[in-house]
C-alpha cells in the first residue's frame, strides 16, 4: 500500500508531463474537454470535420482510448470509476464490466478492452474483455501492483512491482499465454506503449528520464535518443515513436523518432508547452498551451506536413487519442441513358462505381463514412435509401407512402424532408440505422425543409415565424431552438459539430452568415460585396459560390484564422461546393459539360473526379 501511495504521489506530480494514451489508426480523435463545465469526451474527425461529444450523460468522464471507432474511458455515472466503451460508428456502448470494484486508466486494441481493477483486494491486477465474444478474465495471476497497461492486437504491456523496489515492464500474449519481463536491467521503467511487436517506455538506468525501446520477437532494442535530457510521455505507430523532451530549455517539447530510418526531429517549432504526445500512422497529435487559454489539441502530419488546432472552442482539451476513416465523393451522374444514378469514388484508392444498380431516377445524395442516402424513384414517387459501401447492405428509410426528399445523413443518423402527415407541409424525420428508432424532429406545424445534420444536431429552413428561418434541435438533450432572429429570409444551411453556416438575405442580397451554437459567436463570412450562396462546413472551414469576379466561382475561409481565397483561378464556371476535412467537390462547367472537380486545400492536389463525358451533378464528400 505504501508502493501505491508512493506512485499516485508520482503521478499526481508529473500529471501534466506523464498523461499519454495510444491508439491503432489514424484520423480520428478524442479528447477530454471543458466547455460543458465538466470534463467530457469529444471526438473529431480530422478529414471529414465531423465532431461531437462522444457521451451526453453528466458524469466525469476521462482518459479517452480510440481504437477504429470504438472510445473507452473511465467515468463515474454509477459512483466511483468505472470503464464504459461506445462505437461513433454505430452508437453501440455500454459499461465494460458491472463488477463493483474500482476501474482505471482503460486502452483499446480492435475489440479488447484492458483496465486496472481492484477487486481482488488491495492491489490493483489487469483485466481484460473481448466486445465482441464477451471474454474476459485477469491478465496475470501474480498478487503485485500492476499499473498503466498498453495493447496491440493480443499482446499487452504493463508497469509491474513484483520484482522489489522498482517497477519493472512485463508483456503477456493473450492467445499464446506467452510472456515475460520486457527488460531485466534493474531500472525504474514505467508507462509502457506498444505497436505489434515493438515496445517503448521511460526508464532511469542512465540518470534522468529517456525513452528506451525493445522488439519482443527480435530482442533488439536500445535507448530512442542519446541526447542528455528529460524525455517522457513515449508512444509509438509503426517503427514511429514520439515523446515531449526539454532539450531546448525553454519548454516541453515533441521530438519523433523512426526506428528503421533513424530520421527524426522535433515536430513543431513553436515555443510553446508541449505535452503528452500521441500518434497513430502519420498522424502526432499533443496538448498544447500556445493559445494561452491552458491546453488545447494539436495535430501534424509528419508526412505532409499538415497540421492545425483541432478543435477552436476556447476552453482547456487534453488526453486527445487518434483513429481513421476514409475520403469517398459521391455525385448524380446521367451516363446511363440519361437516367440518374448516384456514383462514388475513393480519392485514396481510386475505386469508383455506380452506387445503385437498380434503374431508376437517384438524386440528391449524402455520405458519413461507408454509407450513402440518396432520393429514389423505383417504386413511383421519392423514397430515400441508404447503402453501406464497405458491406453492401441498404435498404429504404421509410416505408411510409409519402414524397421523401433532400436527405442527409451523420454516422448512423438520416434526416430528411417528409410530406407524410397531410396538412400540405413538409417536416423534417431522422432515423437511427442502427437502433431504427423514427421519429419527426419537430412537432410544429410549419413547413420544414432542407435539413442537415453533424451528430446528434440538425438544422433546417422553417416558415413558422412567416418568414423562411433556421432552425436547430440536438436530437440527444431535445434542445431546439431559431440559430438567428435576424427578420430576414434564410436558406441552404449546413452544419459541423457546433458551427452552423446559412445563405441569408438581410443585406438586400444572398450572403453567407455563420454561428456557434455552443458560444453563441457568428457574423457574416465574407464582407466582400457580392452575391454568396450555397455554404458548405467542415470544421472551421467555410466554403460558398460567389459572384465577385463576374460568374460563379467557389471561395473558402477559414473562420479560425481569417485565412481565404478562391479554390479555382480557371475562368468557369463553378457551383455547389461542398467540403469535408480539407478536401472540397463542386460542380465545374471547364469541359463543356457540368464535371465533379476536387481540390485539398492543405496540398494544393486536385483534378476531375470521373472523366466519364456525362453530366455530373450534386457532389458530396465525406
Amino acid at each position: 500500500m505504501i508502493k501505491k501511495l508512493f506512485f499516485i504521489g508520482l503521478i499526481l506530480l508529473f500529471v501534466l508531463l506523464a498523461c499519454n494514451v495510444v491508439s491503432a489508426v489514424e484520423n480520428t480523435v478524442v479528447w477530454e474537454d471543458g466547455r460543458d463545465d465538466g470534463s467530457y469526451l469529444y471526438y473529431k474527425n480530422l478529414e471529414t470535420g465531423e465532431s461531437s461529444r462522444v457521451s451526453w450523460v453528466d458524469s466525469m468522464q476521462t482518459n479517452p482510448k480510440i481504437s477504429d471507432n470504438t472510445v473507452v474511458w473511465m467515468d463515474d455515472r454509477d459512483g466511483g470509476s468505472h470503464v464504459y466503451y461506445k462505437n461513433l460508428e454505430t452508437g453501440e456502448g455500454s459499461r465494460v464490466s458491472w463488477v463493483d470494484s474500482e476501474q482505471l486508466h482503460p486502452t483499446i486494441s480492435g475489440s479488447t478492452v484492458v483496465w486496472e481493477d481492484n477487486r481482488d483486494g488491495s492491489n490493483y491486477h489487469l483485466y481484460y474483455k473481448n466486445l465482441e465474444t464477451g471474454e474476459s478474465s485477469r491478465v496475470s495471476w501474480v498478487d503485485s501492483m500492476q499499473w498503466n497497461p498498453d495493447i496491440s492486437g493480443s499482446t499487452i504491456v504493463w508497469q509491474d512491482d513484483r520484482d522489489g523496489s522498482n517497477y519493472h515492464l512485463y508483456y503477456k500474449n493473450l492467445e499464446t499465454g506467452a510472456g515475460s519481463r520486457v527488460s531485466w536491467v534493474d531500472s525504474f521503467q514505467q508507462n509502457p506503449a506498444i505497436s505489434s511487436s515493438t515496445v517503448v517506455w521511460q526508464d532511469d538506468r542512465d540518470g534522468g528520464s529517456h525513452i528506451y525501446y525493445k522488439d519482443l520477437e527480435t530482442g533488439e532494442g536500445s535507448r530512442v535518443s542519446w541526447v542528455d535530457s528529460d524525455q517522457r510521455a513515449a508512444a509509438i505507430s509503426g517503427s514511429t515513436v514520439v515523446w515531449h523532451d526539454n532539450r531546448d530549455l525553454t519548454n516541453y517539447h515533441v521530438y519523433y523518432k523512426n526506428l528503421e530510418t533513424g530520421a527524426g526531429s522535433r515536430v513543431s517549432w513553436v515555443d510553446s508547452e508541449q505535452i503528452s504526445p500521441e500518434i497513430s500512422g502519420n498522424t502526432v497529435i499533443w496538448m498544447d498551451d500556445r493559445d494561452y487559454i491552458g491546453y488545447s489539441v494539436y495535430y501534424k502530419n509528419l508526412e505532409t506536413g499538415a497540421g492545425s488546432r483541432v478543435s477552436w472552442v476556447n476552453l482547456p482539451q487534453q488526453n486527445p487519442d487518434v483513429s481513421a476513416v476514409g475520403n469517398i465523393v459521391v455525385w448524380t451522374d446521367n451516363r446511363d441513358a440519361g437516367t440518374s444514378h448516384v456514383y462514388y469514388k475513393n480519392l485514396a484508392t481510386g475505386e469508383s462505381s455506380r452506387v445503385s444498380w437498380v434503374d431508376s431516377e437517384q438524386r440528391n445524395p449524402s455520405i458519413s463514412g461507408n454509407l450513402v442516402v440518396w432520393q429514389d424513384s423505383r417504386d413511383g414517387g421519392n423514397h430515400v435509401y441508404y447503402k453501406n459501401l464497405a458491406t453492401g447492405e441498404g435498404s429504404r428509410i421509410s416505408w411510409v407512402d409519402s414524397i421523401q426528399a433532400d436527405p442527409a445523413i451523420s454516422g448512423n443518423l438520416v434526416v430528411w424532408q417528409d410530406n407524410r402527415d397531410g396538412t400540405g407541409n413538409f417536416h423534417v424525420y431522422y432515423k437511427n440505422l442502427e437502433s431504427g428508432m423514427c421519429s419527426r424532429v419537430s412537432w410544429v406545424d410549419s413547413n420544414q425543409v432542407s435539413p442537415a445534420i453533424s451528430g446528434s444536431t440538425v438544422v433546417w429552413v422553417d416558415n413558422r415565424n412567416s418568414i423562411q428561418s433556421i432552425y436547430y434541435k440536438n436530437l440527444e438533450t431535445g434542445v431546439c431552438t431559431r440559430v438567428s432572429w435576424a427578420n430576414s429570409y434564410q436558406f441552404t444551411p449546413a452544419i459541423s459539430g457546433n458551427l452552423v453556416v446559412w445563405q441569408d438575405y438581410r443585406d438586400s442580397v444572398e450572403r453567407v452568415y455563420y454561428k456557434n451554437l455552443a458560444t453563441n459567436e457568428g457574423g457574416r463570412v465574407s464582407w466582400v460585396d457580392s452575391t454568396q450562396q450555397y455554404p458548405s462546413i467542415s470544421g472551421n472551414l467555410v466554403v460558398w459560390q460567389d459572384s465577385r469576379d463576374g460568374g460563379n466561382h467557389v471561395y473558402y475561409k477559414n473562420l479560425a484564422t481569417g485565412e481565404g481565397s478562391r479554390i479555382s483561378w480557371l475562368d468557369s464556371a463553378q457551383w455547389y461546393p461542398e467540403i469535408s476535412g480539407s478536401t472540397v467537390v463542386w460542380e465545374d462547367n471547364r469541359d463543356g459539360n457540368v464535371y465533379v472537380y476536387y481540390k485539398n486545400l492543405e496540398t494544393g492536389l486536385g483534378s476531375r473526379v470521373s472523366w466519364v463525358a456525362s453530366a455530373q451533378l450534386d457532389p458530396v464528400i465525406g
